[in-house]
């Protein structure tokens, strides 16, 4: 359990911040990292305070969250399963200016759960006049939930391609895309290579420099472009994926063959056959005429 809460809180620490409209409702913590045995019970709480003017009532709302495997961007979820774990004592609560107050959220696991990492926004929100709820006004606390178990880290490639197998221009576009197959997030690093026929390297881009969080059951999609590919690299290049993953650092390597002819090198050849025709055109003209 130690070294889950240690993995966990590193993460969580250096991760992701909710998306929110501007808002007079503080929550604190901005995030928590918690670990429970699946059956059992355990208590998280949000403090909530009223930087506003005047009254206000407020109650707390449970959703999930994910990842953009594009942007690496925050979004928000409707629970689904996991809703039924989240149980609140007190539905709404009225606070005066600079009031605060805390939530208390019981979190009760079923026993039967899978081991893993689940991501759970918990939000306070404002209600308005006639118990309509505050469009808009609501802000969130991250909560890293991870069920107790065995660790499985497993990523896996999904998509490492080039839109053909072989290209004219001096740039090379390549979409590069991974799967998180584990139970826990992953920080999937490293490089991929452009290399000669011989295997020297023309060009490297590094995988993942933002280092996004890849949360389990979520994927990282980025794409690549090679440019100002020298014609002396006619022939065929190959491109290397290099990337290293997870606490015992593990290696998915993959490895695509392209050919390179140069738009110059085509022109040139269509130049020249069409010359040629024009001179066998003009051998046989001549021979006839004469």
């Amino acid at each position: 359990m130690k070294q889950w809460i240690i993995i966990l809180s590193l993460i969580s620490t250096c991760c992701l911040f909710l998306p929110t409209a501007a808002s007079a409702i503080a929550v604190s913590p901005s995030r928590q990292t918690i670990v429970v045995a699946p059956g059992s019970k355990t208590t998280v709480e949000i403090t909530v305070i009223n930087d506003e003017n005047e009254n206000i009532t407020v109650f707390p709302e449970i959703q999930s969250f994910e990842i953009d495997e594009q942007t690496g961007e925050t979004h928000i979820v409707d629970v689904t399963d996991q809703k039924e774990w989240f149980h609140v004592e007190e539905e709404t609560k009225t606070l005066e200016p600079e009031e605060e107050t805390k939530f208390q959220i019981q979190i009760t696991p079923p026993q039967q759960t899978e081991p893993g990492a689940y991501y759970v926004a918990l939000f306070a929100k404002k209600q308005g006049d006639g118990g309509q709820i505050s469009v808009g006004t609501r802000v969130g606390s991250l909560l890293f939930l991870y069920i107790e178990g065995k660790i499985h880290e497993q990523v896996t490639t999904e998509i490492f391609s080039t839109e053909t197998n072989w290209f004219i221009n001096d740039t090379l576009p390549l979409t590069l895309k991974y799967k998180n197959q584990g139970n826990i997030h992953s920080i999937p690093t490293g490089n991929i290579i452009l290399t000669d026929r011989k295997g020297n390297e023309i060009q490297k881009e590094e995988i993942n420099k933002e280092q996004t969080k890849v949360l389990a059951g979520g994927s990282w999609e980025r794409e690549f472009i090679f440019s100002h590919i020298g014609i002396k690299y006619i022939g065929p290049l190959y491109v290397q994926a290099n990337m290293n993953y997870g606490i015992e650092q593990k290696t998915v390597h993959n490895v695509i063959k392209i050919w390179y002819i140069p738009k110059m090198i085509i022109t040139g050849v269509i130049i020249c056959g069409i010359l040629f025709c024009i001179g066998i055109i003009g051998i046989r003209y001549a021979k006839k005429t004469s």
